[in-house]
């Protein structure tokens, strides 16, 4: 159950998931910028109440023997350099809140506790080689190929098989990240899924950034969503290695809570972003 439910906090933060970083990219190369406090103000309602939908769901499903959680912690003084990353990471979150008023990108801001944990000798070489950099390759060639596409106008030949007069096209490309998002990389799927959103969206000549984003922001969120097999995410993988849970329970959970996710983002997104934005 936690693990199901633990995973919609990644939706909150742009930082969290690579899907969703790449979609801050893609909107950014359309030449829109969005901030980390507007990702937040838009994917924080949406993750509270999905979250919700996700825990009575769950709950229901496998109603727990047992009230309440017993977890026993060895309590140790926090050291110096304990509060040091503490306060760094508060100086970090600050300036990605305060994103509009000093004028940084939050991928500069992010670079501080790297530099800080480095230079200080917190992290040494081979905590830096144990990053995950396949992940950061993986979303810089996804945004690269966006940009190909649209390059060589290979998005624009895509967009026109597309009826985009059908008012059902966003929540055909929500659908599409999604269910590609249960068999493939989530990030994958949405490299290629959201520039032909973006381009969908860059026909609309009365609300093009208003479109723009929702593209983006939408299709980088549903591509999250995906959880229905246990090789959709790794903490899928890592729960269903404890041999508790069997794949027809992640087939039945996950598919339901990705439904009702689609549905948030369909007719969630677009109000919360008008009313928080000015797009």
């Amino acid at each position: 159950m936690r693990t199901l439910c633990g995973q919609y906090w990644w939706h909150g933060n742009p930082h969290w998931h690579p899907a969703q970083r790449g979609g801050v990219g893609f909107i950014r190369s359309a030449g829109i910028e969005v901030s980390f406090v507007t990702w937040m103000q838009v994917a924080i309602p949406l993750a509270f109440g999905l979250l919700f939908f996700a825990w009575l769901l769950l709950w229901f499903m496998y109603k727990p023997e047992k009230q309440g959680l017993e977890i026993t912690l060895d309590k140790e003084p926090i050291t110096g350099r304990g509060w040091f990353v503490i306060s760094i990471f508060i100086i970090t979150i600050l300036l990605w809140f305060t994103e509009e008023l000093h004028g940084l990108p939050s991928a500069v801001t992010a670079l501080v506790p790297a530099i800080a944990f480095t230079a200080t000798g917190l992290l040494d070489r081979s905590d830096v080689d144990s990053l995950e950099w396949h992940i950061l390759l993986l979303i810089a060639g996804g945004i690269a190929l966006g940009v190909g596409l649209q390059v060589t106008k290979l998005d624009s030949y895509i967009v026109s098989l597309i009826p985009s007069q059908n008012q059902y096209v966003f929540a055909i490309l929500l659908v599409s990240g999604l269910v590609l998002s249960i068999f493939m990389s989530n990030t994958a799927a949405a490299n290629l899924i959201i520039p032909i959103g973006i381009s969908v969206a860059m026909s609309d000549m009365v609300n093009r950034d208003f479109e723009i984003v929702l593209a983006g922001m939408g299709i980088a969120l549903a591509t999250s969503l995906a959880m229905a097999l246990p090789i959709s995410t790794p903490p899928n993988a890592l729960a269903y290695a404890k041999n508790v849970l069997k794949t027809k329970d992640f087939i039945v959970a996950g598919s339901i809570i990705g439904i009702v996710g689609i549905l948030f983002v369909v007719f969630g997104a677009e109000h919360i972003i008008r009313f928080w934005t000015s797009f």
